[in-house]
């Protein structure tokens, strides 16, 4: 008695998926291996589903039930039927019905025999009908439980787990590949670079020459900055010392002696050279040809206004 207790136990439990995974193992080889076993299950179905339309589960019980027991279309159907049998009896339950109280095959007798014949025929083929359906029903379940049990088995996710592992770590490899052939390529980009870079700035080493100016010189010839530039150089870095470094910023314009504008610049790179500013003015040699030129620097105070700063006069001698 409390083994089939136990049992009842264990397959409300079964069915509301409330077993462990050894559990549910184990009980699945029962079903698929005892027809006993099996027909306790579909019991056990019956009356979880009257439990359920009665409303004696718990909450916890009617959660599962609805989660978990009606995942499948079979036992979605039998619910309706059982729901749908459950209404037609409460709408019948109070109508008065005749007693027959002679043998049961008298019942079936009628004024007219072909009549009567003809319902215990029907009566034959209802539990012929009625007892293969049973059968058939059962057959389609078993069949259901051995897939599930197929599905649950741990060697079958064992297999499926070791084949994905398998695709990850090719995956992986493959990841791993392309990614140190990409950090080749960028090696070999790196170096090619840093080769141009370095290239590039001998380059402009030897086409710039640089000249520091002093202000306030005169214009004459033996008082001015003289200067000579080579032939090839593509640029001429001015290296102009400030009289005051009170400005915030600088704007520089070069003119010819004779007061024509022939370039200038705005907010100029300015360095520190010891305690003291340097502005840095870098302009193309080609604008430069022979003859005297001026560069006026001028200067933005704190306040905003932009004030003349420094006068620089110098002459470029042929090259």
């Amino acid at each position: 008695m409390k083994e089939s207790v136990e049992n009842e136990i264990s397959m409300k439990r079964y069915l509301l998926g409330q077993l462990t995974e050894k559990e549910q193992q184990q009980l699945e080889e029962q079903l698929m291996t005892s027809n006993e076993c099996f027909e306790q299950l579909l019991v056990a179905e019956d009356e979880l589903v009257d439990e359920f339309l009665h409303g004696t589960l718990s909450a916890g019980e009617q959660q599962r039930f609805n989660n978990y027991f009606l995942c499948t279309p079979d036992r979605r159907q039998k619910l309706r039927f059982s729901r749908s049998l459950q209404r037609y009896l409460l709408a019948n339950a109070e109508r008065p019905r005749a007693v027959w109280t002679g043998p049961w095959f008298l019942a079936l007798r009628s004024p007219y025999p072909v009549m009567g014949w003809g319902l215990a025929g029907a009566l034959l083929l209802l539990v012929i009908g009625g007892g293969w359906s049973v059968f058939k029903i059962s057959h389609l379940q078993k069949q259901l439980v051995s897939a599930r049990a197929q599905q649950t088995n741990p060697q079958v996710q064992v297999q499926d787990l070791q084949q994905q592992l398998t695709q990850l770590r090719e995956r992986n490899d493959q990841l791993a590949s392309d990614l140190r052939r990409q950090q080749n390529q960028r090696t070999t980009l790196e170096q090619e670079l840093a080769a141009l870079k370095t290239s590039s700035s001998q380059n402009s080493s030897s086409s710039m020459i640089a000249f520091a100016l002093i202000p306030g010189m005169v214009r004459d010839l033996e008082g001015m900055k003289k200067i000579v530039i080579p032939t090839g150089t593509a640029w001429v870095q001015l290296q102009l010392d400030p009289e005051g470094d009170d400005y915030t910023r600088y704007q520089a314009v070069l003119q010819k002696a004779e007061g024509d504008d022939i370039w200038n610049q705005s907010s100029p790179k300015v360095k520190m050279k010891g305690n003291n500013e340097m502005v840095v003015l870098t302009l193309p040699a080609k604008l430069l040809s022979r003859g005297d030129y001026i560069l006026k620097l001028s200067g933005m105070t704190t306040s905003g206004n932009l004030e003349d700063a420094s006068k620089y006069y110098f002459r470029v001698l042929e090259k």
